[in-house]
């Protein structure tokens, strides 16, 4: 089942060009470039961390320790630049508390992992896409200047409906995918506020340049790290 599911997330991705050509369309080159850069790199990624969940079940928690380690040098190394010590030991402390969080998401069920970054991928690209397209209204720009409603609505509609869509994967009512595809799409889009907040505090564009297109690792997997902490709670004390 979930191999099925991961070949058709290519068609999302196919959806997902035809949309970046048509934001395209009217941009400079450079801009042009840099979206496609992004675009590509995100597939890259995206396939990694699947094939990581999918080939070999002991894998994936691998994969997490190094989402988590570089992350954690990425912090490190721009928090010693930040003078305010309090709001330094506040970031470190909330950095510690959901990467603890998402190492015990690490150790659950293969479904469950491979369920929570479908969705988490869907929110992320398509939240992006439309925002791109038909955004218009920003959303928080103190804190997240690209973001706006259109995006976050657009990116929140694709991500319940294909919850509803991949809801065997998990045995769910419509009714549950709903809820669950609603949590996982609030705590991704939270997860990626969060950091743009520690961001703006610690006065920086992006944590790194590590991944081209994408920043750093915190950058990339801020909304997975915060899916993953949803995911956790709902499998110990919902029981998905």
């Amino acid at each position: 089942m979930e191999l099925l599911l991961y070949k058709s997330l290519f068609a999302y991705f196919a959806f997902g060009a035809v949309i970046t050509q048509i934001v395209n369309r009217n941009q400079l080159m450079t801009i042009r470039r840099k979206n496609w850069l992004k675009y590509f790199t995100y597939l890259i990624l995206v396939n990694i961390v699947f094939a990581s969940i999918l080939m070999q079940p002991s894998l994936f928690p691998y994969v997490a320790d190094i989402i988590l380690l570089f992350s954690a040098l990425e912090l490190i190394k721009n928090l010693k630049r930040h003078k305010n010590k309090v709001q330094s030991t506040a970031i470190a402390l909330i950095f510690i508390f959901f990467a603890f969080c998402f190492f015990q998401f690490s150790q659950l069920p293969i479904p469950i992992i491979f369920y929570t970054y479908f969705l988490v991928t869907i929110f992320d690209g398509f939240s992006q896409l439309f925002g791109q397209l038909i955004g218009q209204t920003k959303l928080i720009p103190s804190i997240s200047p690209n973001k706006t409603v259109e995006g976050l609505f657009g990116g929140l509609i694709v991500t319940i409906l294909t919850s509803i869509l991949i809801r065997s994967a998990l045995q769910l009512s419509v009714y549950q995918s709903i809820k669950v595809g609603l949590g996982i799409a609030t705590f991704s889009f939270l997860g990626d506020l969060l950091a743009s907040y520690g961001k703006r505090k610690i006065g920086i564009k992006d944590y790194s340049k590590w991944i081209p297109g994408q920043g750093g690792f915190l950058d990339r997997f801020d909304s997975l790290i915060l899916a993953g902490f949803f995911a956790l709670m709902l499998s110990r004390y919902v029981g998905i």
